[in-house]
């Protein structure tokens, strides 16, 4: 079968959208059904000759099997929280934005009560607490969950006390961060205004700046796609660069690296949404086959991408903008 991961991921990622649009009963009946299904294709000798069938199968059943294990370890512990007062550890995983004349921290929390427990959490303030990208923040707070596992933060907070920061180590994550800062600032310094609010959308994916009669006309005349970051960005980022180091006489196998690490680069700075991480392994599989001497295949290069996606975090599949992006 030539498109075997097409098969493959396609299925994982409709399974995972079903399983996101109807929720939890829904996938603890389908897992035995999709079980004793797969279970039968393997066993009669003529549905194990359709490979299509039982890749499909064993891949639905397997999309089950990592939305229930991501449900019962990862969301509900969280959603158990809602209402709780409780003492958070946790640092910043985005530059503060501002939204509705507020100030929004976007955290990662490390543990909650002293219970390792990772996930984003949404803070919304007047006046931003005075923290690095590298600090530590401990404090307690009421805690709101959110009851959609396929939001991108689980958990919001709307007061902190007791606040205590702590300098922390720098990782990849929070240079990442600074560079994403430096960038915004720069944007802003060198071209004030709406220009530069929609220059920082279209490389960052950073709307907050833009004036709402602005984004409402983009709205209406269909273009809002431009500052979702994908597959149209890093086309225009990746592939620039590589016909410019082929028009240098580059040595095959050198370009695709220095192209790859600017697809990662780019993936990092606008903070990892999933039409980019969707894009950018597309991208990565298309210069992994020109290192190789062969030709990548579209649609098991988006079967690859989507199965990776949906193994790491399966209601991934439940956002709109991937689905979108997807089709």
């Amino acid at each position: 079968m030539r498109r075997t991961f097409a098969v493959i991921g396609f299925t994982a990622f409709v399974s995972a959208v079903a399983l996101c649009t109807f929720g939890l009963r829904t996938a603890q009946i389908a897992l035995p059904v999709l079980a004793a299904l797969s279970a039968l294709c393997v066993a009669v000798r003529r549905l194990r000759r359709e490979p299509v069938l039982v890749c499909s199968l064993l891949s639905a059943t397997a999309a089950c099997m990592l939305f229930l294990s991501a449900m019962y370890t990862q969301y509900l512990p969280v959603v158990r929280l809602d209402g709780a007062t409780a003492v958070v550890t946790a640092q910043l995983s985005d530059i503060p934005r501002e939204s509705g004349g507020k100030t929004v921290l976007t955290l990662q929390t490390d543990a909650i009560d002293g219970v390792p427990l990772r996930c984003k959490m949404l803070y919304a303030c007047d006046v931003s607490p005075d923290v690095l990208l590298t600090d530590r923040l401990t404090f307690s707070a009421k805690l709101y969950a959110s009851d959609d596992p396929t939001d991108d933060a689980w958990l919001r907070v709307y007061a902190m006390d007791n606040l205590t920061v702590t300098p922390g180590k720098a990782t990849l994550q929070s240079y990442c961060l600074s560079v994403r800062a430096y960038v915004k600032r720069t944007l802003a310094h060198t071209l004030p205004g709406t220009s530069g609010a929609v220059l920082t959308a279209m490389l960052l994916g950073d709307r907050d700046a833009i004036p709402d009669d602005v984004y409402a006309a983009m709205t209406r005349s269909g273009i809002l796609h431009i500052f979702s970051v994908s597959g149209l960005h890093l086309s225009v980022f990746a592939m620039t660069l590589l016909r410019w180091l082929d028009r240098r006489h580059v040595p095959r196998g050198a370009g695709e690296p220095i192209c790859a690490a600017l697809v990662l680069f780019v993936m990092a700075v606008t903070g990892f949404p999933r039409s980019c991480v969707r894009a950018g392994l597309m991208m990565l599989l298309l210069l992994f086959g020109r290192v190789i001497a062969r030709r990548a295949d579209a649609l098991n290069s988006l079967g690859l991408a989507l199965l990776l996606m949906c193994s790491v975090n399966p209601f991934c599949a439940g956002d709109v903008g991937l689905q979108l992006s997807v089709l």
